[in-house]
This record gives structure tokens, sequence and C-alpha cells, in this order.
């Protein structure tokens, strides 16, 4: 597997609804609504809810790497790891939802096969951050060797992220290039064995 690189990868040009309802039918609806309904707004406010209904049927959780794990998922959030410091190290976890080895991370970590579930009883030892998309560092320290996706950084309980634990099993070329769960698991024991 390769990893994503943000300058080459480009997000598709059309986000394409991966609800099993597609936005096609709501269009329909609408359309329908419009020709039955005397008020053109009045049926756009039906669409408009409907489609609403819909983005809070799917939700976030098909944006998780994994539901059973609690992750922070914002700047914010590592900012305050990385100023205040932790009870616990922290793992940060930086990917794109259009990029495909990204969502080949993300399938494996929902697999719930037994790898998954260590994957799951390591997080309790950590804080576990997941930026996705715009929520994704500008600091250059998170990116010491490119800007490609997904890649993954450790952070002592101090809240300083040490460059020094990487993807051992990976390619030396993108260090922080994590594309299997046993490469996950290693860099997450590392850490522990370093931060404790």
């Amino acid at each position: 597997r390769t990893p994503c690189f943000t300058p080459v990868c480009a997000p598709p040009p059309q986000t394409v609804c991966k609800h099993p309802l597609d936005l096609r039918i709501f269009r329909t609806i609408a359309m329908a609504f419009a020709v039955k309904i005397q008020s053109v707004s009045a049926a756009f406010k039906i669409a408009g809810f409907v489609l609403l209904l819909v983005g809070v049927a799917a939700g976030k959780e098909d944006e998780a790497f994994n539901k059973n794990i609690p992750w922070l998922t914002t700047r914010k959030d590592l900012d305050g790891i990385m100023q205040n410091g932790s009870e616990k190290p922290t793992m940060v976890l930086i990917s794109k939802t259009w990029c495909g080895a990204c969502k080949n991370l993300k399938s494996s970590f929902n697999s719930g096969n037994s790898e998954s579930k260590e994957i799951e009883k390591l997080a309790e030892s950590f804080n576990m951050v997941n930026l996705v998309d715009s929520e994704e560092p500008n600091d250059a320290a998170f990116s010491p060797d490119g800007g490609y996706i997904p890649r993954i950084f450790f952070l002592n309980r101090e809240g300083k992220l040490d460059d020094s634990i990487s993807n051992t099993m990976g390619n030396p070329k993108y260090k922080y290039f994590y594309s299997a769960l046993t490469q996950v698991k290693g860099g997450m024991k590392s850490a522990l064995r370093k931060f404790s």
C-alpha cells in the first residue's frame, strides 16, 4: 500500500453521498413536491428537512476509525494536550476523508478482528487524536518528511512530539505512514515502552 500525497492526490471533484439513500432520490422527491405543492419554498423546506434527517442518521460514525475508541477530533484538543501535557501519552492520526490509504486503514481499525481489539485495548493507555481534513495541524513538526497521509505521531506525557517513534516496518521514505494494524500496534507499543 502507498500513502496518499496531499499535493498529488486531490479530493474527488464531486462528493458522492455514501449513505444508502442517495441524494438523487431526495432531489426527485423535492421536484415532485414542487409540482404537487403550490409553494416552491415549502417544497424546499420539506426537502431540506429530509436531507437534515439523512445527515443526522449518517452521523459522524462513518468517519470514526473505531467507534469503541474515544477519539479527540479537533486541533483545539491537540493544542490543549501540547500546551498542558497529559497523564497519558498521545497518538495523533492525520487522515483525509477522500484518501484511499486512509479508508483502507479505517477499514482495518473497524474490522473487529483480534488486531483491532488489541488496538482498542492499547488505546486505553493513550489520548487518541484523529485529525481529519481541515483539522490537520499546520505545524511543520507534523510533516517532517512530507505531507502524505495517513500519518501517525506520538506525543509524550508533556505533550511534546517524539519523532523518533516511527513505522519501522514500513517504507523508510515515509516514516510516519502506517498501512496495517500490525504497524500501528508496533508504534503504540514502542511509545508505551519509551514513555513509561
